[in-house]
């Protein structure tokens, strides 16, 4: 399995080989997981295809994935968040985003937001490497 984000480079013709030999080996699928700005998802799948061989499948999760039943803790976070919200609306306060920092419900500008500082993760990255072989 392949994690492609734009902060870390990758090469297409390894993904490909790899793909090719656990093919060869008897294995019937892979992904290839792409972040968004990480390329072109067409392009890499034509160029996987014909690199590989295989036939190539794209699903986008985002329109697919199921969210599942909510557990205890989605619940009372939902509630905490939505409690948040009519109090800012009832005090007058708009165009913010609610979020939670050590276990407290916080408020942050969306001007903020759109400000932040965008961190990459490199352990959950290594961790996705580790899980996926």
């Amino acid at each position: 399995e392949y994690v492609l984000v734009p902060e870390i480079p990758y090469d297409l013709d390894k993904i490909s080989a790899s793909i090719k030999k656990s093919y060869l080996r008897g294995k019937t699928s892979n992904m290839i997981i792409l972040a968004e700005g990480a390329g072109n998802r067409d392009e890499i799948a034509d160029y996987v295809a014909k690199k590989t061989g295989i036939g190539v499948k794209v699903t986008n999760f985002g329109h697919i994935q199921p969210g599942g039943s909510p557990n205890m803790a989605d619940r009372i976070l939902a509630a905490r968040f939505g409690y948040k919200a009519v109090e800012l609306l009832k005090d007058g306060h708009e165009s913010c985003a609610i979020g939670i920092k050590d276990n407290k419900v916080i408020t942050v500008s969306f001007d903020e937001v759109s400000k932040a500082e965008k961190r990459f993760d490199n352990e959950l990255y290594k961790i996705a490497q580790v899980l996926g072989l």
